[in-house]
């Protein structure tokens, strides 16, 4: 049976090698190009022929006017309102101010009016002291009108009067306390009627004590620091 052909051995081509000097073609450098200078003229603007604008339909540019037109009306409203707002505030400060100048006003009375409420209390707690120690000195001289000797004699010892003493008597006192209590203090005593009642006097060469109870209330007095009060009052 006789093989395909495509089968068949096919002999090699062997090409004979020829030593020629191969020359190789130079290949050029590759051309570096330098960087752009830059322009100092400003960018020409694109200029969009009027043909190639976008085009609004009549209806659309109604409406988005329509709505510019209520933009511009809340905006003119809330400017307003604004307005309003703010007088209103200036209002309210106003009246603030008012109201601390009211409470100052206020506060200033009342400090007033508590200092007047105390000098009254004083004034008065003090009369009430006076008339307490009018009301039992009183007592107490009708209990023992030899007080006032005892009063005399301090007054006596106290004083400088000299030698020469006398004790002067309201009527009332030489009738309750009899002559002798007397005369253990003084040489001489008188009795004289132009004295007030319940009053004394010690006479010396040139100065007179005047005793009384009168005279050891008020001395309870300003001891106890309310002399000045007394005389306001």
């Amino acid at each position: 049976m006789k093989a395909p052909s495509w089968l068949a051995k096919r002999r090699a081509s062997v090409r004979p090698f020829t030593w020629k000097k191969v020359v190789s073609t130079p290949v050029p450098a590759p051309r570096v190009s330098s960087p752009p200078r830059p322009s100092i003229l400003p960018p020409r603007a694109s200029v969009v022929p009027p043909s190639r604008t976008s085009f609004v339909p009549p209806p659309l540019m109604a409406a988005l006017e329509g709505e510019l037109g209520d933009v511009r009306a809340q905006l003119e409203q809330t400017t307003l309102e604004l307005e309003e707002a703010m007088r209103a505030l200036e209002s309210a400060r106003a009246e603030i101010a008012a109201l601390q100048e009211e409470a100052r006003a206020a506060r200033e009375s009342v400090s007033s009016f508590a200092a007047a409420t105390l000098d009254d209390a004083e004034r008065e707690l003090c009369e009430l002291a006076t008339a307490i120690a009018r009301r039992v000195v009183g007592r107490e001289l009708s209990l023992d009108a030899t007080l006032l000797v005892a009063w005399v004699r301090e007054a006596i010892a106290t004083s400088s009067l000299g030698d020469r003493l006398a004790v002067a008597l309201a009527p009332d006192v030489h009738a309750r306390v009899p002559g002798p209590a007397w005369q253990e203090l003084a040489p001489s005593v008188v009795v004289d009627p132009t004295l007030p009642n319940g009053t004394c006097e010690v006479r010396g060469d040139a100065t007179t004590v005047s005793t009384s109870a009168e005279e050891r209330i008020s001395l309870v007095i300003d001891e106890a620091g309310l002399g000045g009060d007394r005389e306001a009052a």
